[in-house]
C-alpha cells in the first residue's frame, strides 16, 4: 500500500516545489502586511499633523502668547517627528516578525511535514499569527503614542491658559 507521502511524489511533485510554493505565498503575505502598516502609517500621521496644527492656530490667535505659541509649535513638531520615528519602528519591527514567522513555519513544515493539507494549515497559520502581530504592534505603537502626544498638546495649553490670565 501506497501512503499519501508516496503518492505525493509518485507524481513527479518533489519537496523543493512544495518549499517554492510556500515561499511564494509567504512574499505575498509580507508584502500585503507592509502595505497595511503604511496605510495605517499614513492615517496615524495625518491625524497628528491636523491635531498639532489646529491646536498651533489657535494659539496663534492670541497675541500675548506668541513666543509662548512659537514654543508650542516646536513642541508639537518634535512629538509628530518622535511619533512618526516610533511607527517607523514599529512598522519594520512588524515587518521582521512577519518574515521571521513566514519563513519559520513554512521552512521548518515544508522540511519536517509531508501531507500537502499540514503544509497548507502552517501556511495559513503563520500568514494570520504574521498579520496578527504586525496589527497588534503598529496598532499598540499608535495608540500609545498618540496619548502621550494628547496628553503633552492638552497639559501645555492648559499651562498657557492658565499662565496667560
Amino acid at each position: 500500500m501506497h501512503s499519501g507521502f508516496e503518492d505525493l511524489f509518485s507524481h513527479g511533485i518533489d519537496r523543493s516545489y512544495l518549499c517554492l510554493r510556500c515561499f511564494s505565498h509567504s512574499t505575498v503575505h509580507i508584502y500585503l502586511s507592509i502595505y497595511l502598516c503604511r496605510a495605517v502609517h499614513i492615517l496615524s500621521l495625518s491625524l497628528s499633523l491636523s491635531l498639532s496644527l489646529s491646536l498651533s492656530l489657535s494659539l496663534s490667535l492670541y497675541p500675548h502668547l506668541s513666543i509662548y505659541a512659537r514654543l508650542f509649535i516646536f513642541l508639537s513638531l518634535s512629538l509628530s517627528l518622535c511619533q512618526s520615528v516610533q511607527i517607523y519602528l514599529s512598522i519594520y519591527l512588524s515587518i521582521y516578525l512577519s518574515i521571521y514567522l513566514s519563513v519559520y513555519f513554512t521552512s521548518y513544515t515544508c522540511l519536517f511535514i509531508s501531507f500537502s493539507l499540514f503544509i497548507y494549515l502552517s501556511i495559513y497559520l503563520s500568514i494570520y499569527l504574521s498579520i496578527y502581530l504586525s496589527i497588534h504592534v503598529c496598532s499598540l505603537s499608535i495608540y500609545v503614542s498618540m496619548f502621550i502626544y494628547i496628553y503633552a498638546s492638552l497639559s501645555i495649553s492648559i499651562f498657557l491658559s492658565m499662565y496667560a490670565c
